[in-house]
C-alpha cells in the first residue's frame, strides 16, 4: 500500500496586539495524474486573554503554479488559542512538479479600536505528479529489469518495454501507460531487453532461455527461443555488424548466439570460474568484456577466444562501462553486500592493464555511467552515489540516500542525472552544477513508496522511466524529467548523446555496445617506460617512452618551429636544466610510440623523483578535420626514481624547474 507523507510548514508572526501561528498541510506530495490534493490551512491566534474576542478578517491566498490564485476571504471572531482550519481541494491533471504557495493576510480591531494587520508568505510545497503508473503482475510483479523506450516510425508509436518477475515482458504506450501486449516467458525476467536496428527484441529469463520477439503493433511475433544451462540475470549485448548476441548465465558461461539464424550458437560457450550476473559490453574493435563472480574481468575475441583476464580480487556483479578511448570502468562487490577491503572502482586499459583503482569498504552492484563532463558515477551499498573523474583519485560523495543504491543512474541532457534508490525515491540531480565534494544540486524528488532495486532509469521525450520492486507489487513509472515552471523545457530531455556511457546498457536501445568506431575512438596511453611508480630506475637509461593505442599526430606532442613553446610542448620531463626543445622526440614508423631522449648534458640522478607529463592536446592522426574530437581525454602524468646510488658522471647538477606546473596551469 502507498504510504502518504504529510509536510507541515510553519511560519510565526507577532505584533504588539497579538501573535499567530500559521501553517499549510498537503494531504500528499506525490500523486498520480488526475488525483486530488487537499490543502489544509491552519491559523491559531496566541496572545489574546482567555475568553476575549475581537473583530477579525483573515484572507488566505493559495497559488498553484499551473493556475491563477485561489483566494478565500473569511471574517469571524477570534478567540485566544482557538484554531481556525480551512481546506481546499485541487485536482492535478497536468504532470510535473508544481509549486503551491500560501499567503495569509489578517486585519484585527481590538477593544480600543486599534487596527493591526500583517501578511506572511509561507514556504513553498512542491507536488509531484506522474505522467502515468502501470502496476504489473500482482505480488509477483517486482520490476528489476531496466526499461527500453523506442519510437517506431512505421507504427508512429513510442513504446516502453520492461520485464517483470511475473514472467512477462510488457509493452506499454508511453503516452498513457496503456498495455499494448505482454509476452509470457518460461521464468521471471530480471534482465534488460535489447533492440536491434530492425526492431527485434532480445532478452533472457530465469528459466534458462533467451528470446527474440518482434513488436507488430498491438501484439508481438515470437521469432526464436534458445535454451542456456542456467538462470539468466545478464542482459544481452548486440553486435549488429557481426550479427552476434552475447549473454551470460549463472551456469558460469558466456553464450554467443546468431541474431539472424534462429538464435543458434555461434561458438561453444565460454566458461568462467563462477556464476555470471554481469552483462557483457562490446568495444569499438568488437572485443567482448564480461565480469564473473570468480573475481575476473574477461576480454574475448568475437570468435570466443580469450584475449586476457584481469583479477579484481572480488566479485564482479555489475557490468562494465566503456569510455571514449576504450577505458573499461567497473565496480567490485562481495556478493550480498558485505564489506571487503578489495572492493572498489577499477579503470583498465583495453589491453587489460590497471590504470587506477579506488578502494572502498562496501559493494558496487551497479554499472558506472559517465557524464558528458567526464565524471564517473556509481552507486554503492553505503547508500551513496559517488563521483570521480577520469584520472582516478578519491571517491567523492555526490549524493547520500537513506538506503542502498543498487541501480545505475541515467545521464540526460544538460548533464541532469536521474537516480533511484531502495529508499523508494527517484531523484533529479544536476551533475554539472552539483559539487561532488560538498553535496549536490537536487532539483526534485518523487516518492514512489516502493524500493527501486536494479531497475535503472532511462529517459525519452522529456520523461523518466523506471520500475519498482515492492513487497506486494511491481510498478512501471513515467515521470516528467524537469520541474514545471523551472524556466526550462523538459520536452527536449533525452539520454545525453555527449556522454560516452550515459545509462546502464550504454545507449537507448540497450545494446551494450560503444558508439565509437575505429575512426572516432580517442587515443589511449597503453604503456609508459619507466613504469609509473618505479623506484629502481637504471641510471644508464637515456630516455623515456610512451606507447599509444592509435597513430598520433607528432605536432600535437612537439612542434619545435613555434615561438609559443607552451602551446606545443605536450610531452615533458622534470626536473632538468634544459628546456624541452633540447630533448629529442623520436617516433616509430607507425607514430604509436614516442621516445623522449635526454640532452647530451643531462643525466638521471639517484634519489630524485622525476615526473613526466603528456598534455591532453596530444591527438590522434586525423582522417577528418575534426581534430579536437580525437585528443587524449585528460593530462597524463607519471613519476619514477632511482633509490640506489650508482657511479655516474654528470656535467652539472639537475635543478628543479617550474615548467611542468606552468604547463598544467595553462592547460586548466
Amino acid at each position: 500500500m502507498r504510504i502518504f507523507v504529510l509536510l507541515v510548514l510553519f511560519a510565526t508572526m507577532a505584533s504588539s496586539a497579538l501573535g499567530a501561528t500559521m501553517s499549510i498541510i498537503a494531504s500528499d506530495m506525490y500523486i498520480e495524474r488526475g488525483q486530488e490534493v487537499v490543502f489544509t490551512m491552519i491559523y491559531t491566534p496566541s496572545e489574546l486573554k482567555p475568553g476575549t474576542t475581537i473583530p477579525y478578517i483573515l484572507k488566505i491566498s493559495l497559488s498553484i503554479d499551473m493556475e491563477t490564485d485561489h483566494v478565500h476571504t473569511i471574517e469571524f471572531p477570534v478567540e485566544a488559542g482557538k484554531t481556525i482550519k480551512h481546506e481546499y481541494a485541487f485536482t492535478f491533471d497536468t504532470p510535473g512538479y508544481h509549486d503551491a504557495d500560501a499567503t495569509f493576510n489578517w486585519t484585527a480591531i481590538d477593544e480600543n479600536g486599534k487596527i493591526t494587520s500583517d501578511k506572511k508568505i509561507l514556504d513553498t510545497i512542491t507536488i509531484g505528479v506522474t505522467n502515468w503508473v502501470f502496476n504489473a503482475g500482482g505480488n509477483l510483479g517486482c520490476i528489476k529489469s531496466s526499461p527500453l523506450v523506442n519510437y517506431d516510425a512505421s507504427l508512429e508509436k513510442t513504446t516502453v518495454y520492461l520485464g517483470s518477475e511475473d514472467s512477462n515482458l510488457y509493452a506499454l504506450d508511453t503516452l498513457d501507460g496503456r498495455e499494448k501486449w505482454r509476452f509470457t516467458a518460461r521464468g521471471a525476467i530480471s534482465s534488460t531487453p535489447a533492440m536491434d536496428s530492425e526492431g527485434r527484441l532480445y532478452f533472457g529469463c530465469e528459466g534458462g532461455f533467451v528470446y527474440c520477439i518482434r513488436d507488430i503493433g498491438e501484439s508481438y511475433e515470437e521469432l526464436w527461443i534458445q535454451p542456456v544451462n542456467g538462470p539468466v540475470f545478464s542482459s544481452p549485448a548486440l553486435d549488429e555488424k557481426l550479427q552476434l548476441l552475447y549473454i551470460g548465465s549463472t551456469d558460469s558461461h558466456l553464450y554467443a548466439l546468431k541474431m539472424d539464424d534462429n538464435g543458434t550458437r555461434a561458438w561453444p560457450p565460454f566458461q568462467t570460474g563462477g556464476k555470471i550476473t554481469s552483462s557483457p559490453v562490446i568495444g569499438f574493435d568488437n572485443t567482448i568484456y564480461i565480469g564473473s563472480l570468480d573475481n575476473y574481468l574477461y576480454a574475448l575475441e568475437p570468435d570466443g577466444t580469450e584475449k586476457w583476464r584481469f583479477n579484481a580480487k572480488s566479485d564482479i556483479v555489475g557490468s562494465p562501462a566503456l569510455d571514449k578511448d576504450g577505458t573499461i570502468f567497473f565496480g567490485t562487490a562481495a556478493f550480498g553486500g558485505g564489506i571487503d577491503d578489495d572492493n572498489g572502482l577499477f579503470a583498465l586499459s583495453r589491453t587489460g592493464n590497471e590504470k587506477w583503482f579506488v578502494r572502498h569498504g562496501s559493494s558496487f552492484f551497479s554499472t558506472p555511467v559517465i557524464g558528458a563532463n567526464g565524471t564517473i558515477c556509481i552507486g554503492s551499498f553505503t547508500n551513496t552515489m559517488f563521483g570521480i573523474d577520469r584520472r582516478g583519485g578519491s571517491l567523492a560523495k555526490f549524493k547520500v540516500f537513506s538506503d542502498d543504491h543498487v541501480a545505475s543512474v541515467a545521464v540526460g541532457s544538460r548533464d541532469y542525472i536521474f537516480s533511484g534508490s531502495k529508499d523508494g525515491m527517484i531523484y533529479g540531480l544536476d551533475l554539472k552544477n552539483g559539487n561532488s565534494y560538498k553535496g549536490r544540486d537536487e532539483f526534485w524528488r518523487y516518492d514512489v513508496g516502493d524500493p527501486i532495486t536494479s531497475s535503472s532509469p532511462t529517459i525519452h521525450g522529456g520523461a523518466v522511466y523506471f520500475g519498482t520492486c515492492g513487497y506486494d507489487r511491481g510498478s512501471i513509472y513515467s515521470l516528467p524529467a524537469v520541474k514545471t515552471g523551472s524556466g526550462q523545457s523538459g520536452i527536449d530531455m533525452e539520454i545525453n548523446d555527449s556522454s560516452p556511457w550515459p545509462i546502464f546498457r550504454g545507449n537507448s536501445r540497450n545494446t551494450g555496445k560503444t558508439k565509437y568506431t575505429g575512426d572516432t575512438v580517442h587515443p589511449e596511453i597503453l604503456l609508459v617506460e619507466p613504469a609509473s611508480g618505479e623506484n629502481d630506475l637504471d641510471l644508464s637509461k637515456r630516455s623515456i617512452t610512451v606507447t599509444f593505442s592509435l597513430p598520433m599526430d607528432p605536432e600535437s606532442v612537439y612542434r619545435p618551429e613555434t615561438d609559443t613553446r607552451e602551446a606545443y610542448y605536450g610531452l615533458t620531463l622534470e626536473p632538468f636544466d634544459s628546456s624541452p626543445d633540447k630533448f629529442q622526440y623520436i617516433w616509430n614508423a607507425t607514430h604509436t610510440q614516442c621516445e623522449l631522449k635526454l640532452p647530451d648534458n643531462e643525466f638521471f640522478k639517484p634519489y630524485v623523483t622525476y615526473t613526466a607529463i603528456l598534455l591532453s592536446k596530444a591527438k590522434a592522426a586525423e582522417i577528418s578535420d575534426d581534430a579536437t574530437s580525437r585528443a587524449l581525454l585528460y593530462n597524463y602524468s607519471w613519476s619514477f626514481s632511482a633509490m640506489d646510488e650508482e657511479e655516474v658522471s654528470y656535467e652539472h647538477d639537475a635543478v628543479s624547474s617550474c615548467f611542468i606546473s606552468h604547463l598544467l596551469e595553462k592547460a586548466k
